[in-house]
């Protein structure tokens, strides 16, 4: 089912988008939130967009970001968010029509953990591996954010493999477009993104490497603030994924 500008939120993201600036990194060649949008109506209508978990997904959206709850319920409620975008992908054509044993999941890490453990169940006998990153001390000139670099020794064998990458936060896409750019060079039959937590922008930048086949993303959030954390259509943010999922790193 195809949707319109609004119904790319579980709600209009006006209200805030008025209180806030949430028109941060704008990826080329876009100028605006209204282009950004155009852009996803339309990767919507020719079906590589794919947005999924309308209503129990959206009020699991909400309570996620509540800092008070426990490691514990943050990862229930990560798994609730996370099962109907499994499910949704293995409901594209590629997979449809392709041999589950040639799936191969590609987990951005350390957030990316998040994801093991329902792909193992959607997808019992595909292949895995994982892309540590760290985020770089010191800006690039000319940049407004600093690098993030991506380990790919653990990436695994992909030619010729439908290869799903997951990552709960997609923000500028920097760190997902890194990983679909190596990807890409390795030769899959095709490339799946996924994420929980999707904002305008960064949907706009992986949907812009030619070799994203489909992204898979519960509705999207309001935009980015001028530290480029994404920001709910509610104002509310989620915070660092990993930090609250894994527990603070030590």
């Amino acid at each position: 089912m195809t949707v319109k500008t609004h119904e790319l939120y579980s709600s209009p993201p006006y209200a805030i988008r008025g209180s806030m600036n949430l028109d941060n990194a704008i990826p080329s060649p876009h100028t605006n939130m209204a282009e950004l949008e155009a852009f996803c109506v339309e990767a919507n209508q020719s079906g590589r967009l794919q947005i999924v978990g309308r209503k129990d997904t959206v009020s699991d959206i909400c309570a996620i970001k509540i800092p008070e709850i426990t490691r514990g319920t943050f990862k229930q409620i990560s798994g609730r968010i996370i099962r109907p975008l499994m499910r949704a992908a293995m409901e594209v054509p590629v997979q449809k029509l392709g041999d589950p044993e040639n799936t191969h999941i590609v987990l951005s890490m350390r957030a990316g953990i998040a994801f093991q453990a329902v792909s193992e169940i959607f997808y019992p006998e595909a292949s895995s591996g994982q892309v540590p990153q760290t985020r770089s001390e010191e800006l690039v000139e000319g940049e407004d954010q600093p690098r993030i670099v991506c380990n790919f020794d653990k990436l695994g064998q992909i030619a010729g493999k439908n290869v799903i990458i997951c990552d709960p936060m997609l923000a500028t896409g920097s760190s997902m477009l890194a990983i679909v750019s190596e990807v890409a060079r390795r030769c899959p039959s095709s490339i799946t993104t996924m994420s929980a937590f999707t904002a305008p922008q960064g949907l706009a930048t992986v949907l812009g490497h030619p070799a994203v086949d489909y992204h898979i993303t519960p509705p999207l959030e309001a935009g980015l603030n001028e530290n480029f954390y994404i920001v709910g259509v509610d104002g509310l943010m989620l915070g660092d994924f990993g930090d609250r999922y894994c527990g603070q790193p030590n």
